[in-house]
């Protein structure tokens, strides 16, 4: 008997097509101006601070090299929960 796995998977960057696009949302903006860091890597930073399993896709290598510097640093508690707080997410 073959067991079948729920898998459930989202993008922490949002989506252009029909979603929300987070990577342009002005509090991820700010909050990445703020602590001198991409969008990107606040989003990335915000859903492994949540505890959620990510893993960014990408195949630009300036991107990959910035998905990695998403350790040793955190989201202030005020960033973290404005970034929670965000609609539709």
């Amino acid at each position: 008997m073959m067991m079948m796995m729920d898998l459930q998977a989202y993008s922490p960057l949002g989506s252009q097509e029909g979603g929300r696009d987070l990577i342009h949302d002005e509090t991820v903006d700010r909050i990445a101006k703020k602590l001198n860091k991409t969008p990107g890597q606040v989003l990335v930073k915000w859903a492994i601070q949540r505890g959620t399993s990510v893993i960014p896709k990408s195949n630009n290598p300036d991107r990959i090299k910035e998905n990695i510097k998403v350790f040793g640093w955190e989201l202030p508690q005020e960033d973290f929960q404005a970034l929670c707080n965000i609609p539709d997410q």
